[in-house]
């Protein structure tokens, strides 16, 4: 029993609703997020409800541009909008029926990664459920064209009380009269002090391909980072599965005593792919881990390659997504341990001619 040592539950975790005042972020809303296991952070609703300002035992884990929370209404539409708009944060989303670089198909331009992340969440709630012992915290986001689409994103984000996870279930729904084309990637963004000189990216990778001459002239980038190179470099990996999921993650293992973590897990059935960007310059340095279900290089792209993924009307798709934190030589070892058995098992199977 608990309560005779408190005066509130919310001293332990909680959900605080505040708004920004001031500046070109006034007006904009956030809820500030304590699950009781050292993890803070805050959700943004009118920024596609993104997360960011992430702590993690009083360790900043994201990346922040200097853009900050600002309003997508002080930015004009275009192709660079996402990008004026991008404050970094620990995990943004791209879509919903473009990701990646801006490109034309049949006519139609599209703009960087898509104008998801720039819709306002309708229908927002959260609870603290103490019997249950979680936090949830949910929205509705909308991408319509008016004769042309309209496609549906509710969020669910699911924190344990005490613990140290993000969990979240996106559905995506076309409610359009016609198929439509759905790509989506999440951007998790991990930036200083996490990201440094010696910093290793984990995942169970079976292939890497750098995307231009420079990233496949040093894909040793991609899984020990060498610290300030003023470069930027992008790769696709092909990675093993372990019951449909995905882990990967980014650890440094000096920043704390046996080393600290954030890792992202994703069920791989709807978000097939999974693209690295790092950049190592002055003011821009940060590690993106992105699993998506299309090209990183447009929606031209996934069409080119025929990877382009399509919802006909009426219907739904799932998207499963965790973010995860963890300290010392124990949580460690078992997120290395755990990507290297899923390689040690897929080398075997290719022995044994299975």
């Amino acid at each position: 029993m608990l309560q005779p040592l408190i005066g509130s539950r919310s001293q332990l975790a909680g959900v605080t609703a505040v708004t920004h005042s001031g500046g070109s972020c006034h007006q904009v809303r956030a809820l500030e997020v304590r699950t009781g296991g050292g993890l803070r952070f805050s959700i943004r609703p009118e920024r596609g409800m993104e997360v960011a300002d992430v702590e993690y035992d009083g360790i900043p884990f994201g990346f922040d541009t200097g853009v900050g929370p600002v309003h997508p209404d002080q930015v004009p539409p275009g192709e660079d909008r996402w990008l004026s708009l991008y404050s970094g944060g620990l995990l943004t989303t791209a879509g919903l029926d473009q990701i990646g670089e801006p490109c034309e198909l049949d006519g139609v331009r599209y703009g960087l990664h898509g104008e998801i992340a720039l819709q306002s969440a309708e229908d927002l709630g959260y609870e603290v459920d103490w019997q249950e012992g979680t936090i949830r915290v949910w929205g509705t986001l909308r991408q319509v064209l008016p004769t042309k689409r309209h496609l549906e994103l509710v969020r669910t984000l699911t924190m344990p009380i005490g613990g140290t996870d993000i969990r979240l279930h996106d559905r995506v729904t076309n409610l359009s009269d016609r198929t439509e084309v759905h790509l989506i990637l999440y951007h998790l963004n991990l930036g200083y002090p996490l990201l440094d000189r010696g910093s290793r990216f984990v995942a169970p990778i079976v292939s890497t391909q750098g995307w231009d001459e420079r990233s496949e002239a040093h894909r040793e980038v991609s899984s020990l980072v060498p610290g300030l190179t003023g470069e930027e470099y992008l790769f696709g990996h092909q990675v093993a599965e372990r019951g449909g999921w995905v882990t990967a993650g980014l650890l440094n293992p000096r920043l704390v005593p046996g080393g600290t973590f954030c890792a992202i897990s994703y069920r791989v059935r709807t978000l097939p792919r999974l693209w690295q960007w790092v950049s190592l310059r002055p003011g821009t340095f940060v590690m993106g881990i992105e699993p998506a279900n299309g090209e990183i290089l447009g929606r031209a792209a996934s069409e080119a390659s025929r990877s382009l993924s399509r919802l006909e009307a009426g219907a739904s798709v799932d998207h499963l997504v965790q973010v995860s934190f963890g300290r010392g030589e124990e949580s460690c070892a078992k997120l290395m341990a755990a990507t290297g058995r899923i390689l040690a098992r897929r080398r075997a199977s290719r022995a044994d001619g299975r």
